[in-house]
């Protein structure tokens, strides 16, 4: 089972410092991509690993259903297989703008 990275940049410190992975220069050459998805809208978050799923949130996406309206979207994917396996939208009013300029995930 991969090791847990659940935020940016792996720990509290922000280190960057990932100390149980098999992934170093003489490895990488080995990786493979096992599952390339669509996905409704822009990725504007930092991915999260966590219990072998990828969480990742999206911006500025639709949710189903509702045109008129801008929101975001986060993913909870299988990270052996790539599939989607739950996901939660939500909507914005186009006139409810955030500081950003953007709305959604942000």
């Amino acid at each position: 089972m991969p090791q847990n990275w659940w935020m940016y940049h792996g720990d509290p410190a922000h280190s960057g410092e990932v100390t149980e992975s098999n992934i170093s220069s003489t490895t990488i050459a080995n990786l493979q991509n096992i599952a390339s998805i669509d996905v409704p809208g822009s990725i504007l978050s930092t991915p999260a690993i966590v219990d072998g799923f990828i969480y990742v949130g999206l911006a500025n996406s639709h949710a189903p259903g509702v045109e008129s309206a801008n929101g975001g979207t986060v993913l909870k994917i299988d990270i052996t297989n790539g599939k989607t396996v739950a996901s939660f939208s939500w909507t914005i009013d186009v006139n409810e703008r955030d500081s950003h300029g953007f709305t959604g995930m942000g």
